[in-house]
């Protein structure tokens, strides 16, 4: 036997019941969603602007220059939405050129991003992972964090 429209225990289907031709009624106020209470919890972002300033004091993981260096966040993988920016622990170092404004910058790169760190043989996600790494370890030791650089890409700065 069926459940009834109006049983408790039946699900809550909104505006799909409501009669054709009546305006559907806006929430009185949004309630954020902590998802961390969820069945797969998600852990809030990482937000870091100290280490985001950091990547300042880098060479670029590209071209290995030193100055206008910005952190890049790294967006495959991704676990948010779009217009989401990634959490802070997946940067990496790249001089604006090389992120923004050269005609082979890699947000004007028409393809995966894996495929733009691919044609430079860095591997990217563990770059970050590393300078995380590094930077936990001594935020200060910046000669570590750029020998990892260089361990990444060890003939991308021979070009």
């Amino acid at each position: 036997m069926g459940r009834r429209i109006d049983d408790p225990a039946f699900p809550n289907l909104g505006n799909a019941l409501r009669p054709m031709g009546k305006p559907a009624t806006a929430p009185k106020a949004l309630i954020a969603i902590d998802k961390r209470s969820l069945v797969i919890p998600q852990a809030p972002p990482l937000r870091d602007r100290d280490y985001l300033d950091w990547f300042a004091l880098l060479p670029c993981a590209v071209s290995g220059l030193m100055g206008e260096t910005v952190g890049h966040h790294l967006l495959m993988d991704r676990k948010g939405g779009m217009g989401m920016r990634e959490s802070d622990d997946r940067v990496v170092p790249l001089n604006v050129g090389y992120h923004t404004l050269r005609p082979d910058a890699l947000h004007r790169f028409n393809g995966h991003e894996r495929q733009w760190w691919e044609q430079w043989g860095i591997d990217a996600d563990l770059l970050a992972a590393w300078l995380r790494e590094s930077y936990i370890r001594d935020p200060r030791d910046i000669e570590a964090a750029i020998a990892i650089i260089h361990k990444c890409r060890p003939s991308a700065w021979m070009r």
